[in-house]
């Protein structure tokens, strides 16, 4: 049987320019000759402001709505960035450390770490709520410094950018005013002790900000790289899909951050193998069990444990075929737990 192609199974590509943009910036704004103001440190965290670089059809001078231009940067110790990667891409962990997001979900995947999708941050009562729709955008490069094409355990660094886009199909909802990213975006870098983790921000919140607000911004949005620090100090990362011969297409990857439960949607493209990868420091420490597999190409998956992790191996006949997988932390009770399947 043929297999299918990435083309194929993920949807195409859109708003390549906004991405291409966005990650040319980026790229300057983290440069050695950027220009910014240092406004110290802070719970190990280096804070600097700067004044945006001109981008074409948009206003040189920031007007009310928009908040300064911000670079933070802390390092994680025992981190790899593919870890840290996993935490920022999964929106219910993206929640406990960035507490302003209430919602976000997938709109569109064009691969497995590029999609377009839709949030919404909140601020409490005074102050209606922001909607957004971007893409995110992940660059990888191995152990040599090269760009790749796909993530590993050896990744020296890892991009994630966001780029604002505009789309008639998703316009403002209801009691909420649209915000756009004028620049934002996490480098993931490792180092000796663990990753180096920056973070860009700059976001138009579409109405002029009241000053209190502007002042809790002003604070928190430079912290968002500490409490990812405390956050994975204390919980670790969740799963993560390791799949560099691209044997699956990820429809869907869902975690509760309570329960630590998973859900892996997918349609295979080939024979091979791919990992999921999981926290057994930190995370899962009894280690996980499948509660639930369902789907045409569930029951001709090969799954077994392989040093802490699953290795998951896709067979000729489960080509082209889709499949959902869910596991849970052993720790967690369950009253219908397939006990042969927990590890």
């Amino acid at each position: 049987m043929p297999s299918a192609s990435v083309a194929e199974t993920y949807s195409p590509i859109e708003y390549q320019a906004e991405v291409n943009l966005a990650s040319s910036t980026f790229d300057e704004l983290l440069s050695p000759n950027s220009q910014w103001t240092d406004y110290g440190e802070s719970h190990g965290v280096r804070i600097q402001r700067g004044t945006p670089p001109a981008i074409p059809g948009r206003d040189p001078i920031p007007g009310p709505s928009v908040l300064p231009l911000c670079r933070s940067e802390t390092v994680i110790p025992d981190a790899r960035p593919i870890q840290l990667l996993a935490c920022v891409h999964q929106a219910a962990y993206l929640a406990v450390f960035q507490p302003r997001v209430r919602t976000a979900y997938y709109l569109r995947r064009y691969s497995q770490y590029h999609n377009k999708f839709y949030a919404v941050l909140a601020f409490g009562k005074g102050f209606e709520s922001r909607d957004l729709v971007g893409v995110q955008y992940a660059r990888f490069f191995d152990e040599n410094g090269l760009e790749v094409g796909h993530p590993s355990e050896r990744s020296s660094r890892i991009d994630l950018v966001f780029a604002n886009v505009e789309d008639a199909k998703v316009p403002a909802q209801e009691g909420k005013v649209r915000a756009s990213y004028w620049h934002a975006g996490f480098r993931f870098t490792r180092t000796e002790e663990g990753t180096r983790v920056q973070h860009i921000s700059q976001i138009d919140f579409g109405e002029p900000i009241p000053a209190y607000i502007y002042k809790v911004m002003w604070l928190e949005i430079p912290m968002v790289v500490s409490r990812l620090r405390e956050a994975y100090r204390l919980i670790g990362c969740p799963p993560y899909v390791l799949d560099p011969a691209q044997t699956i297409a990820m429809q869907l990857q869902s975690f509760d951050v309570e329960t630590r439960a998973v859900s892996i949607s997918a349609l295979v493209l080939r024979t091979g193998a791919f990992a999921i990868v999981l926290d057994s420091k930190r995370m899962y420490k009894q280690g996980v069990f499948f509660s639930d597999r369902s789907g045409p190409a569930a029951k001709l998956l090969e799954i077994e444990e392989k040093e802490g992790n699953i290795e998951v191996r896709t067979p000729e006949n489960a080509v082209g075929l889709a499949f959902e997988l869910v596991f849970r932390a052993c720790d967690q009770e369950v009253h219908d737990q397939d006990e042969s399947a927990d590890w």
